[in-house]
Formats: C-alpha cells, structure tokens, sequence
C-alpha cells in the first residue's frame, strides 16, 4: 500500500535531517571508533588489563607518539610496579610522552621520592610537560619540592603558573593572594608571602601530610 504524498514527503525529510546530522557530527568530531579499532592501541588496553608491564614498555618506544603516550598512561594505571619504566619515559624525546609520563609518574610515586618530578617542572623544555609535573607535585602533595613549585608560580607559561599556585595552596593549607594572571611584580610579591609562611610552617605541615599518608597511603587519589 502506497503511502500519501504529503507523509513520505515528511519521512524523506526526517532521512535527510538525520542524515544531514550524522555528516556534520563527523565532519565535528571524525571517527569515533578509529582509535578503537587501531590494533596497537587495543594491545596496550589488553596489557593493561593483564599487568603486562614489559609490554606496555615496550609500546612506548613505538615511533608513534599517540601510541606511546597511550602505553605510557596505562603503565600508570598498572600500579607502581611500572615505576621504573614512567620514569624512563620523563626522559622520552617526545614532549606528549614526557607529559603523559609525568601524569603516570604522580599516579604510582610517593610524595617523598618526588624529585625526577621536580626537576621537569623546573627544567623541561615544554610548558604541558612543565605543567603536568607541577600538577603531580600538587597531587602527590611532595612538600619536600615546594620550592620548586614556587618557582613554578612565576613560570612564562600561564597554565604552570595556574597549576604552581593551586600546588602550593593545598600543600601550605594557606592562601596568600596569588592570582597566576597578575603581572610579575604582583606575583611576586605574592609568591614572597607564600615564601615567608611556608618557611614558618614547612615542619608542621610536613607533620601533618605525613600523618595523613601514613593514615591514607592513597591519598593522592583523592
């Protein structure tokens, strides 16, 4: 049985509507699935989820980068048995593996063995992976590298300088009335309050993160 005119005119601008959607959302967005169905990285969530650690070390020395990184954060996920392995990738050539590196590092490390950490905060040549490990300093709560992480409050890079003063805020529980987007003078001499209170109560503060880990040996996952 036909239908009337007017209803499959309707149906044919429904189709058209929905497909009109769907090539938009691709044109947006691409493929969803292709990083799915790419076997490499299929491989490293299977090793993922089997704990295969030399696997996944080995996948981060792929001339991929994508690949790499992928193997880099899944190491993290592994736990710290992958340690050594994070710590090799901090020195990767790549700036997106040293970034991804130095996330997993603050996802398996203790607050006092923090220091590989510091040093790409302060050093590194990239502001993501300069970034990404101040953050780590600021989630593993690493008070021995504090100065490192008010050094970092007056990076070039706003991004560090956002990450440095939300660090250093939580470690000290003080606020000093740093804003990363003042100029430098004004984040200085914020940074210098910060300075003077932290060197007033770094040994009490360093009482209590410690209490709380021995407490809440997960603490950086909260």
């Amino acid at each position: 049985m036909a239908l009337p005119p007017k209803r499959l005119l309707v149906l044919i601008g429904i189709g058209l509507l929905l497909l009109a959607f769907l090539v938009g959302r691709w044109l947006i967005f691409g493929d969803d699935n292709g990083e799915a169905e790419d076997p490499q990285l299929v491989e490293i969530r299977q090793f993922q989820e089997s704990g295969d650690v030399e696997g996944l070390a080995e996948r981060v020395g792929r001339d991929d980068a994508l690949v790499a990184g992928r193997a880099v954060e899944a190491l993290g996920r592994v736990g710290s048995r992958s340690l050594r392995h994070i710590e090799a990738a901090m020195h990767d050539p790549r700036p997106r593996v040293r970034e991804k590196a130095a996330t997993a590092f603050a996802r398996v490390a203790r607050y006092d063995n923090a220091r590989s950490l510091a040093r790409m905060a302060a050093k590194d040549e990239s502001p993501n992976v300069r970034a990404a490990a101040v953050s780590g300093l600021g989630k593993l709560a690493a008070f021995d590298e504090m100065d490192t992480i008010l050094t970092a409050m007056d990076d070039p890079d706003l991004a560090v300088r956002r990450r440095a003063g939300r660090a250093a805020r939580k470690i000290a529980c003080a606020e000093v009335g740093y804003d990363p987007e003042a100029s430098p003078a004004e984040r200085r001499v914020a940074i210098e309050r910060m300075r003077t209170h932290w060197k007033a109560e770094k040994d009490r503060a360093g009482q209590y993160w410690r209490m709380l880990y021995e407490k809440h040996p997960r603490l950086k996952d909260k």
